[in-house]
């Protein structure tokens, strides 16, 4: 996801602020936007570990701060996201966002006052991933993800920029694995196919592709090198009526930078030029 809260600022002046908290296993990376920037204060993005004691006392200080309940189920997990956003900062009369860059285990969001017993003059939402879910309208019965950055609301987290090499564009996992979030109108067996090219493109030994698919691991498939594709059948009960998490994984990395003369600083797993979903005929398919 990206998940995605979005508001609105009434006509007017705004006071107040809004707080959201979002929690996950791995660090999130909020960002914000429909803001104006040459206002103050200026938002507060802050990520606190709390496997570290300094990042648990700070947590708790900042919930302290926004009047939050420190016991919340809210704080089990590893890593917490914390965004404040002055309202106003926010262009009167204007929708604006805050995206997460990744599903949060839990999100809390509300809007508090400034001070002056004034209500803030906003509204707050969740915003839709997207417009239209795939095959909900159209009867096409494929539908692929676009790695030229036109389809960037539906990558999360684990992957570098958009690249190109002549026609084709294709993104780096940065590590193991790249998370997409996946929008469907509904739960149907589907075929999906991923193009790749490892990085270790020289050696593949013991080096397999998976496809996680809202926390199913379906069965690996031994890597080859160069571009090739890869083929699941992902029967309907893995899926979900609106997002999925869908990670293409690759059990093992490479680090350029441990290379002579090198001066590519990233972790790469394996380059991806397509994920293309196929709804299948309504016969039994092969399980994960």
């Amino acid at each position: 996801m990206t998940a995605r809260i979005a508001g609105w600022i009434d006509p007017g002046p705004a006071s107040g602020a809004l707080v959201v908290y979002a929690s996950r296993d791995r660090p999130l990376d909020p960002r914000i936007s429909g803001l104006d920037l040459d206002l103050s204060p200026q938002p507060e993005v802050d990520t606190f570990d709390r496997r570290d004691p300094a990042g648990r006392t700070a947590l708790e200080a900042a919930m302290a701060r926004d009047a939050l309940d420190a016991g919340s189920p809210l704080v089990d997990a590893d890593w917490i996201s914390r965004v404040r956003v002055p309202l106003g900062t926010v262009r009167p009369g204007s929708p604006f966002g805050v995206e997460f860059g990744g599903i949060p285990r839990q999100l809390m969001a509300r809007l508090v006052s400034g001070g002056t017993g004034e209500e803030p003059g906003a509204r707050l939402c969740p915003a839709p991933l997207v417009l239209q879910r795939f095959f909900e309208t159209s009867t096409a019965r494929q539908r692929s993800v676009r790695f030229d950055g036109e389809d960037q609301v539906l990558f999360g987290d684990g992957w570098h920029d958009p690249e190109r090499e002549g026609e084709m564009w294709f993104r780096w996992t940065a590590g193991h694995g790249g998370e997409l979030m996946v929008p469907l109108d509904r739960p149907e067996a589907i075929r999906l196919r991923a193009t790749l090219m490892p990085a270790l493109d020289w050696d593949q030994t013991g080096n397999e592709v998976s496809l996680v698919v809202n926390g199913n691991r379906l069965r690996p498939v031994p890597a080859m090198a160069g571009w090739q594709q890869y083929d699941w059948h992902v029967p309907a009960q893995v899926w979900n009526a609106g997002v999925n998490q869908v990670i293409v994984d690759v059990s093992r990395v490479h680090d350029p930078a441990t290379a002579p003369a090198s001066h590519d600083p990233r972790v790469l797993g394996a380059a991806v030029s397509e994920v293309m979903l196929e709804l299948l005929a309504d016969e039994a398919t092969p399980g994960p």
